[in-house]
């Protein structure tokens, strides 16, 4: 069990766990819907790693504000999925082929892991890692 369960606000909980399961492949988990039928709640999986989503017009949610000023809900939130039982190359070729918008293509990290970053519909940027060096805290350098 994860010991961190982030909860997104976005425009479209249906749309952006379409999203997470067809470009990120992750897996839908529990929806819950309104007395409209529209979500007010989903989940998604990759792993051991989950992802909730709720709402962002919902009254109590700060990205309700954002969004009427036209921000994105995403702004000012880094999402780092440290995908230790994936073969973060693979992943990292499958989301490509399945149009993920890159903010930052695969490479070696001067810390020791393997990444890349991506940008969500509604502006939250991804960056799936993979521990693959262990480095000295002595030795790290920043290129």
């Amino acid at each position: 069990m994860p010991s961190i369960s982030p909860l997104l606000s976005v425009d479209d909980i249906a749309r952006s766990m379409d999203y997470y399961e067809s470009v990120l492949g992750f897996k839908k988990g529990l929806t819950l819907p309104s007395e409209d039928g529209k979500l007010m709640h989903g989940e998604a999986r990759i792993g051991d790693l989950m992802v909730m989503f709720g709402p962002a017009q919902h009254p109590e949610n700060v990205a309700a504000a954002k969004l009427a000023q036209g921000v994105p809900t995403g702004v000012g939130v880094i999402l780092y999925f440290d995908l230790a039982e994936h073969d973060i190359d693979r992943y990292f070729q499958e989301v490509k082929k399945a149009g993920a918008n890159f903010v930052e293509e695969i490479k070696d990290q001067f810390w020791g892991d393997r990444n890349f970053t991506v940008e969500d519909p509604d502006g939250y940027i991804l960056t799936f890692s993979k521990h693959v060096k262990d480095v000295d805290f002595s030795e790290m350098q920043h290129p």
